[in-house]
């Protein structure tokens, strides 16, 4: 279940024994196929092959040249504008047609033995999708969660924060902080958000792989650093089209005060310069400035508050969702 900041919920889902039923009634009534199973095999990363896996089996017995087949194929995507990937099926499809040519299990098996180490990669893959199956069936609600974080576009960040709501005892400790470490005192993320289950992934910059913010912004204020994190320089003229470009609403519109923080204060004791008086435009910078890491995290009490990168979201979320009871 989605919950955003403004009310709104997503419909509820069947209740599992619901859904396993209607699940059983639809198998029991579906049609039986003599056909043989077919499998498509991509090797998109070159795990299996070193060249493309067409130029072992499939090529050789329609007796095209690979050099010849690829030109074919790259000429005929570009001559009716169609996507690469499905132009060359489309003409491997043709080619075996036209010849008669079929691939079955033999040949599969013909094309693994040529490489030793296949199989064992192939069985260590199929054992990590099976563990990971038994881990959904342990935890239920971490494979719902999982996938309303992808349906959320959550998993677009590459360093987001989330708090665990069984942990946190809504203290603020994580708005003062960020208050307290930047200088014109304006908290960078905000308690509102997208829940699931037990936890939020409250309105604070994901730091997205793909930053829609950096877009439009007349002054190019907007930076991404050699880490990845993006950065909001002090040209900003205040405009708000980072803050309308965000889809997530994890950027802020703030009127900067003067010694508000506590950097900001100290600053002031100093001569230091008066905050701007004008409408500029804030976002998490993950106190990239602080050796000890972000504020808000470091300030958690109980360790709700955790940063989560994309490697980490399924371990995480499995964790989180048992603690919390697996719902």
């Amino acid at each position: 279940m989605v919950d955003r900041a403004n009310g709104r919920r997503k419909p509820g889902r069947q209740s599992s024994a619901t859904a396993t039923q209607d699940e059983g009634s639809r198998r029991a009534a579906a049609p039986k196929f003599d056909r043989k199973t077919i499998a498509l095999v991509y090797d998109f990363d070159g795990t299996l092959s070193p060249r493309p896996m067409q130029e072992y089996a499939f090529l050789p017995q329609i007796g095209a040249d690979a050099a010849a087949f690829w030109a074919e194929s790259n000429a005929l995507a570009k001559q009716t504008g169609a996507d690469p990937l499905i132009t060359y099926m489309h003409l491997m499809y043709r080619k075996a047609k036209e010849k008669g040519v079929r691939i079955d299990r033999a040949d599969f098996a013909a094309f693994a033995a040529q490489f030793p180490g296949l199989r064992p990669q192939l069985e260590a893959r199929i054992e990590a999708l099976r563990a990971a199956t038994l881990r959904e069936e342990a935890t239920p609600g971490a494979g719902r969660v999982l996938g309303d974080l992808i349906r959320e576009e959550v998993v677009m960040g590459t360093d987001t924060l989330l708090i665990d709501e069984h942990l946190c005892v809504r203290c603020n400790n994580c708005i003062r902080a960020c208050e307290d470490v930047h200088e014109d005192g304006q908290a960078r993320l905000s308690l509102t958000g997208v829940k699931f289950a037990n936890v939020l992934a409250p309105n604070s910059c994901w730091q997205c792989a793909n930053p829609l913010c950096m877009l439009d912004c007349p002054p190019d204020a907007l930076y991404r650093d050699a880490r990845g994190e993006i950065h909001i320089k002090d040209n900003c003229i205040g405009c708000g089209n980072c803050e309308s470009n965000c889809p997530y609403g994890n950027i802020f519109m703030v009127h900067p005060q003067a010694g508000t923080s506590l950097f900001g204060w100290v600053k002031s004791l100093f001569g230091g310069e008066a905050a701007s008086d004008r409408t500029v435009a804030v976002k998490c910078d993950l106190c990239s400035s602080l050796p000890g890491g972000p504020a808000c995290c470091r300030s958690c009490p109980t360790g709700a508050a955790i940063r989560v990168k994309p490697e980490e979201y399924q371990r995480t979320v499995e964790r989180l969702i048992a603690a919390g009871g697996g719902h």
